[in-house]
């Protein structure tokens, strides 16, 4: 059974280089991907020729291009230098950071503040590894209790994903591994709550079909009926 292969290229177009993650799998079409990052993934089916790649991205280059530096800048922007009185996400709000001095370094949240201590030598660089714990923390609860009420409410369909693992991915808000397991960003964290509820439906939606084909938007839609406009609100 072919596993899904990964590499890093880059070619010249007429517009300038564009460097992208290729993604080779059992699809049958390709499908690019700008993610939030600016990063570019292509995603082509095993049999796809390089020949066929280099031409579908030639043709695209300007689309490529500009939503890359689009989304590269939208993200530097939104990195946070971690100052007293900084606004953070939190389920769809923004609350404000509040730093005292301490001897060790600590983060937690209020409900209506973050909370951070921080010692001697503290760095922005030391504040993102901690916030990152933190939502990582706080979005298993969140996110474990809304995956209970949407198969409760969904019962009709027999969802039973295997489990719920949460990671730090900046690049993916979900996914659906091959035994039904289901992984969510700790980002999602800071999207209001309809629209997390969006992502862990789109993922158990895959339980039932791998792929984002019709049959799989069929059932999104009966089940989430204004996922395009939620989806979206996720860009």
């Amino acid at each position: 059974m072919k596993t899904n292969r990964t590499v890093t290229k880059t070619i010249d177009t007429q517009l300038g280089p564009v460097s992208f993650e290729l993604v080779r799998s059992r699809r049958r079409t390709i499908a690019i991907q700008i993610k939030r990052d600016g990063s570019v993934a292509v995603r082509a089916p095993y049999y796809c020729t390089e020949t066929d790649i280099i031409r579908f991205i030639g043709v695209r280059a300007g689309w490529i291009l500009k939503h890359s530096t689009n989304s590269s800048k939208r993200h530097k922007s939104e990195e946070k230098s971690f100052t007293d009185g900084e606004l953070h996400w939190y389920m769809g709000q923004q609350f404000p950071l509040r730093i005292i001095t301490s001897e060790k370094n600590s983060i937690s949240f209020s409900g209506s503040f973050f909370e951070l201590r921080v010692s001697a030598g503290f760095s922005p660089e030391t504040g993102r590894k901690m916030m990152d714990a933190l939502y990582r923390k706080l979005s298993m609860a969140v996110f474990a209790g809304r995956l209970a009420a949407l198969t409760e409410k969904f019962s009709a369909y027999s969802f039973q994903p295997a489990g719920l693992k949460v990671r730090t991915s900046k690049t993916r808000w979900g996914s659906c591994s091959a035994n039904g397991s289901i992984t969510l960003s700790s980002n999602l964290l800071k999207k209001r709550t309809d629209l997390i509820d969006y992502v862990i439906i789109h993922e158990l939606c895959h339980l039932r079909h791998r792929n984002h084909g019709p049959d799989f938007y069929k059932l999104l839609g009966e089940l989430c009926p204004d996922y395009k406009i939620l989806r979206a609100g996720l860009k």
